[in-house]
């Protein structure tokens, strides 16, 4: 863990405007200090090679060269407390409105930010926490704090006040920030059909920016006779044993239902790289819409009233499907072929390999730097020889269920979700048959933002 003093805040003061439409509208907003801060993509894996008599301590010459080397994967934070916060700064006023405004002096010297570490389906993996003081950052590794365990599972992690994780009738005590990056490397392996059987380059480090998203954390609702009390506009983080056990950022992510009773389809867009590239999609929901149990197996006797450990015992759509439908577009239109995945996890992690229909195998084969994708979507794609379709941008559109409607009287939005892409960029092509060692350069990954579309009854 590395600390920096005063690096200041004032990125964050770039998303403020975009906040403005948030109680009609739930386009992400970002950036903003929240009294609980989701970050949904935390994972780290170790370095390995293509051949398995490689190792890490015989890191010669000829393995990097001819069999490949994936370097390690981690997520790293960077979590602080700003000295000063205002109340008219947007979204403030919806993800920090018991802490906000902070005034100069306002807060203590130090201040401990409670960490969790969950796996897909919410299960916890770990926890911790890091002192930070006023305007100095407390950077983390995933990979240090994680100990060697869970090495290559998607999770995400949620980060709370102390005050409010150890006592669930006590709100946040102070407003703060974070941000995220996943960090790596990548290496492409072009198979030949005579020994060594893979020439390639390998690059040390990769990165893209993982969104944060922000959220209000007040005193729980009595639990009731929820096993997880339901969040409220006023409090997005409820505990079960001071640990978060539904955290619902409303505000700074989508709202995939619309609270009046009825089945309603939610709809959202992600892009995708030019078809050289592979594409990493990553969708979160605040519960997992197989309405499973954490551990995935059905409730005892199926009982509709346990959905969601009755943390909605009111939900009206007991039975709402977690398949999506996708459709396919580029600058040419609609593509008639479509797909569907299943999306049962809180965390669904998408891996979606380059495309060719006439000849796959034209492109170069790369080690995929993320073990950890959850599952492979083959999206359509339709080669024209006229035009070069690889060059093309495109989006994939996703259609879900609701998953959860109380009906007409719920108190305001009452799920979130949220979904980015991680894009490759191809700096190069290859196709000289004499030298195929190297078909193409992927070194560049970027975040691109998921688009609400809204609801649809």
């Amino acid at each position: 863990m590395t600390r920096f003093s005063k690096l200041a805040a004032a990125s964050a003061a770039a998303c403020t405007l975009a906040g403005a439409g948030i109680p009609a509208a739930s386009a992400a907003v970002l950036g903003g200090a929240g009294e609980a801060l989701l970050v949904p993509l935390a994972v780290w894996a170790p370095g390995r090679f293509s051949d398995p008599n490689c190792s890490d301590d015989d890191f010669t010459t000829i393995c990097r060269l001819n069999q490949g080397y994936t370097p390690a994967v981690d997520t790293i934070f960077e979590v602080w407390i700003p000295e000063q916060v205002g109340q008219e700064a947007i979204p403030n006023n919806y993800t920090a409105i018991h802490t906000t405004p902070t005034a100069i002096g306002g807060a203590p010297p130090t201040n401990t930010v409670n960490w969790f570490w969950f796996g897909k389906r919410g299960e916890l993996l770990d926890r911790g926490t890091v002192v930070v003081g006023p305007d100095v950052v407390a950077q983390i590794s995933l990979t240090e704090v994680a100990g060697g365990q869970d090495a290559g599972e998607p999770g995400y992690m949620v980060f709370t006040t102390d005050q409010s994780s150890n006592n669930s009738q006590s709100g946040a005590n102070f407003a703060f920030f974070a941000n995220a990056w996943i960090t790596g490397g990548l290496s492409f392996d072009q198979p030949v059909p005579t020994f060594p059987f893979f020439t390639g380059i390998g690059f040390p480090f990769i990165g893209g920016t993982i969104p944060v998203l922000a959220m209000n954390d007040g005193p729980d609702a009595p639990a009731g006779t929820a096993v997880c009390p339901p969040p409220s506009p006023q409090d997005r983080v409820t505990y079960s044993g001071q640990v978060p056990c539904l955290v619902s950022p409303s505000a700074s992510a989508f709202r995939p239902g619309n609270g009046n009773g009825l089945q309603s389809t939610f709809v959202f867009d992600l892009a995708l790289s030019d078809r050289y590239s592979n594409t990493i999609h990553v969708i979160w929901f605040d519960q997992n819409p197989d309405k499973n149990q954490v551990n995935g197996n059905p409730w005892p006797g199926n009982v509709p009233s346990e959905t969601f450990g009755n943390v909605y015992p009111d939900n009206l759509l007991q039975f709402a499907g977690d398949t999506a439908q996708i459709e396919v577009f580029n600058t040419t239109g609609f593509l008639p072929q479509g797909a569907s995945v299943d999306l049962p996890n809180r965390l669904n992690v998408l891996w979606i390999p380059p495309a060719n229909e006439t000849d796959p195998d034209n492109l170069a084969f790369i080690n995929q730097p993320f073990e950890w994708v959850t599952d492979t979507l083959i999206l359509p794609f339709i080669n024209d020889p006229a035009v070069i379709d690889f060059i093309r941008p495109g989006f994939a559109s996703y259609t879900i269920d609701e998953y959860v409607d109380s009906g007409p009287n719920a108190n305001g939005a009452e799920i979130a979700m949220f979904a980015f892409a991680l894009k490759y960029s191809a700096l190069a092509v290859n196709n000289d048959a004499v030298n195929p060692d190297i078909d193409a350069i992927f070194f560049m990954v970027e975040t691109s933002l998921g688009h609400d579309r809204g609801n649809f009854d």
